[in-house]
């Protein structure tokens, strides 16, 4: 009987959800991170910035590109590089620079790729 009593006030309740409210990052409890998000077009994400913050996004391969981006209020950014051609058999790496310096580094080494077909002579 104590069962079905609390499931019928279970059910007359609705859903519950139980919220807490996302902390404020300080300067100190920040961690700014990079994630890839593709290839074709390179898409860099970035999380854990300083809203307002403006950065340069470097996406280093056999050259190197840069870019600036300004950083959204809730610390994030995503920056699309039209017309790079990564390849990923080689690896790449991926900055995020202030004016103080290095904030972030995403590194990928190269894959294991399947070698070139020989060429037919």
């Amino acid at each position: 009987m104590l069962v079905a009593v609390v499931g019928v006030i279970a059910a007359g309740c609705g859903p519950v959800v139980q919220t807490t409210p996302k902390p404020v990052a300080t300067g100190a409890e920040r961690n700014p991170s990079l994630r890839l998000l593709g290839f074709h077009p390179v898409t860099v994400r970035g999380e854990g910035f300083r809203g307002g913050q403006r950065l340069t996004l470097v996406v280093s391969s056999r050259r190197t590109w840069s870019r600036r981006v300004l950083v959204e209020p809730d610390g994030s950014f995503a920056l699309s590089f039209r017309g790079i051609p990564l390849d990923r058999c080689e690896g790449f790496r991926v900055r995020v620079d202030d004016s103080q310096g290095t904030l972030a580094r995403l590194t990928s080494p190269p894959f294991a790729c399947p070698p070139p077909p020989p060429s037919a002579t």
